[in-house]
């Protein structure tokens, strides 16, 4: 039977060591060429394990993709990684400089009343937030709409959380849960009543396990200069001779193979029930996906006259736009664009499937309606150039059931 094997594990070292004081000479197979397949794979054969990928479509990066777009750069989904020791550790190996986010993107701004601020709580709210950091607090939450008002308070929890997190992960603050989102931090806050304790533990132990970046290198957004497509080249290029394309892991023989399952939920399933996995199937089968929609849109600057650079911008539902946020991508790595143009990559989540029906044009028109009312512009702006990338199951629901 299939030796499993978690792709967080082959990442972090420990699959790779199990495979090499197992003596084994057989392939590790890896299923799925996406982002997290394709840097397994590496790390394996970086340690002198021979490996194998198997990936059922015609290309590799999965959700990843860098496409040239009105002069400059679209990302089809991500557009950068926090800067890690294993990002560093990638890129270094890879011989793919990783970039700082631009200067401009240091503001980063929050939506309240229909305005960019950076920092959306009144003073009385500050002060009651602060006031809260050092009052004893304790019980079970379902959720982290429940965490939020219960350690923080509804105003931090609808201003802050609700675009924060719902804009990361794509989901409803209700749908989300705390141990599955946060799961070290959580741990930290049952393990005493005050919050400003817990947030302190929680640093420390975040700065332990992944050390102190170098002199001068910020933890911020990195990606390599002409995108993200960058890595993944790199990545397909130093494993061209072990890559299957077009082929099905179910139509191969793995059953006396070790092998490491990259897919998502949902594929990962289909693939188990074939070998008769029954216990990893019904773990698997209540993993949700949300449809998403990345847009990228280009505007003239003069159409825009209270834009503001920034990072980008996280809207709180409550406010009533049809993004979860705007990025500004000119801002962010300006190499990749023309100075003259202004470029958004707009996220909206498709709670019930009505963006699926959308034509391209109607969803450039949406963005800017978004971008008419944050920058005060003239109503029946258009972009003047748009990309828009789709994907039916983009990102699992980080709900009790992943925990």
């Amino acid at each position: 039977m299939a030796d499993f094997i978690s792709p967080d594990q082959a990442v972090r070292g420990s699959a790779w060591k199990h495979a090499v004081e197992a003596s084994d000479s057989r392939p590790v197979y890896v299923l799925g060429a996406g982002f997290s397949g394709l840097v397994t794979a590496f790390w394996l054969r970086e340690s002198g394990i021979p490996v194998r990928v198997l990936e059922k479509s015609q290309r590799v990066g999965g959700l990843l993709g860098t496409h040239d777009f009105a002069g400059g750069k679209a990302e089809q989904a991500a557009n950068g990684f926090l800067w890690s020791r294993g990002v560093a550790a990638l890129s270094e190996r890879l011989n793919v400089p990783m970039l700082p986010a631009g200067e401009a993107s240091k503001a980063r701004y929050l939506v309240r009343g229909g305005k960019l601020r950076k920092w959306p709580l009144s003073i009385f709210e500050s002060l009651a937030l602060a006031g809260r950091m050092f009052r004893p607090r304790s019980g079970v939450t379902a959720n982290l709409d429940e965490f939020g008002r219960h350690y923080l308070g509804a105003p931090a929890t609808e201003q802050l959380i609700a675009p924060g997190i719902g804009g990361i992960y794509g989901a409803p603050l209700e749908r989300l849960s705390p141990d599955a989102v946060f799961p070290n931090l959580h741990r930290e806050f049952s393990k005493g009543p005050f919050p400003l304790a817990a947030l302190r533990r929680f640093a420390k132990a975040r700065r332990a396990a992944e050390g102190d970046a170098p002199k001068g290198q910020s933890r911020g957004s990195h990606a390599p200069a002409q995108g993200l497509q960058e890595i993944i080249d790199a990545l397909a290029d130093r494993l061209s001779d072990c890559i299957e394309l077009g082929v099905d892991a179910a139509d191969r023989d793995l059953n006396n193979e070790r092998v490491i399952c990259c897919l998502p939920a949902y594929a990962a399933q289909e693939w188990m029930h074939g070998l008769g996995k029954q216990e990893l199937c019904y773990a698997l089968k209540d993993v949700e996906y949300l449809s998403m929609t990345v847009i990228s849109a280009v505007f003239n600057p003069a159409d825009l006259p209270g834009f503001k650079p920034g990072f980008g911008c996280l809207i709180p539902p409550s406010e009533g736009f049809h993004s979860l946020g705007l990025l500004f991508s000119h801002c962010l790595f300006p190499q990749r664009f023309p100075q003259n143009k202004l470029f958004f990559r707009s996220i909206m989540r498709d709670d019930d499937g009505s963006l699926a029906a959308k034509s391209e044009t109607e969803l450039g028109a949406m963005v800017a309606e978004d971008a008419v009312r944050l920058f005060k512009a003239s109503p029946g702006l258009r972009p003047e150039e748009l990309a828009v990338y789709r994907w039916p199951k983009g990102i699992p629901v980080y709900s009790r059931e992943l925990v």
